[in-house]
């Protein structure tokens, strides 16, 4: 027979964490907001941020799409709680156009908007059509040019010809 006194008392053994299989949150910010997430590129997953998907662990792509903006990727490997990404600054669809002119130093008007800037610029314009007008001691010169995303432009302006 055995007695009570015998007996040790040791707690029963903690079970080892098991990782969860459910999906947990991946929060996301952008900036600027409303760009739609996705999730491993399933448009049944889309949210507007700011907002949350659900994902299961493993590793996943957060996909980032704004109209004027430039497509942006995440890769986030999820484990057994919620995430946060870092916040994605969404990069705008955009051209350099270097300005100059003869002689330097004239006013920029773009499609008939005075901007900040005198030639020689370097201007970073999204993409479409423009009329640039450059204007210097009475003289003025107007120039069309096109302007597409990742190109550089060059456009050298002589004032008195046209």
């Amino acid at each position: 027979v055995t007695s009570a006194a015998t007996v040790s008392k040791r707690p029963p053994p903690i079970p080892a964490k098991q990782p969860t299989a459910e999906p947990q949150p991946i929060r996301i910010i952008t900036s600027p907001n409303g760009a739609i997430a996705t999730l491993d590129g399933r448009a049944d997953t889309a949210c507007s941020t700011p907002c949350a998907l659900l994902a299961a662990p493993g590793r996943h792509t957060i996909g980032l799409n704004k109209p004027g903006y430039q497509l942006e990727h995440r890769e986030v490997e999820m484990g057994d709680g919620a995430q946060e990404i870092p916040a994605v600054i969404l990069r705008a669809f955009a051209g350099t156009l270097f300005l100059s002119s003869t002689p330097p130093g004239a006013t920029i008007l773009i499609n008939g908007k005075a901007v900040p800037e005198i030639t020689p610029a370097q201007l970073s314009l999204a993409p479409g059509a423009y009329s640039i007008t450059i204007e210097k001691n009475g003289l003025k010169a107007i120039q069309s040019v096109d302007v597409h995303n990742g190109e550089i432009r060059r456009l050298q302006v002589t004032l008195g010809q046209q």
